[in-house]
């Protein structure tokens, strides 16, 4: 009895060996798939998940400068196509900057020859006239201060 027992318990260590090494190796295995989807992840989006978040965040704020450190990323990530697309944003952004100070401009320009015209069309004397042009040059065109003229 003492041998069959003996025996029992030398399979029973071995078939818990062997299961030992085989848990040991499936999770090895599992880990390495882990470890690899990760690295596929990273490079999918280019950067940490962190720091995805936080450049669609500024966009979502409005901040459409480049980042303070450059970061290498493959043409074909996310973080490509959000560098791509916050560089559009910049571009557009400054060209709606330039376009609403040129409207200003000739807002203002608009509403001088209005002014003027008004004032001729009044039958108003061109001393009137040419003075109120005058002020309204001196507005858009301030006289250097006395100090500084030749």
């Amino acid at each position: 009895m003492d041998a069959r027992t003996a025996a029992a318990v030398e399979r029973a260590i071995f078939h818990a060996n062997v299961f030992r090494v085989i848990f040991v190796g499936t999770s090895l295995f599992w880990l390495y798939l882990l470890w690899r989807s990760y690295r596929s992840l990273l490079t999918l989006l280019g950067a940490s998940p962190g720091e995805l978040q936080t450049q669609i965040a500024r966009l979502g704020r409005g901040d459409f400068s480049p980042p303070a450190v450059a970061v290498p990323v493959d043409a074909d990530s996310v973080m490509a196509w959000l560098n791509e697309t916050r560089h559009e944003l910049n571009s557009l952004s400054t060209a709606r900057l330039r376009a609403e100070a040129l409207l200003e401009e000739r807002t203002r320009y608009l509403w001088t020859n209005n002014r003027i015209l008004q004032m001729l069309a009044d039958n108003a004397p061109l001393e009137t006239i040419l003075s109120e042009l005058m002020r309204i040059m001196e507005n858009i065109h301030p006289a250097p201060c006395a100090r500084c003229c030749w």
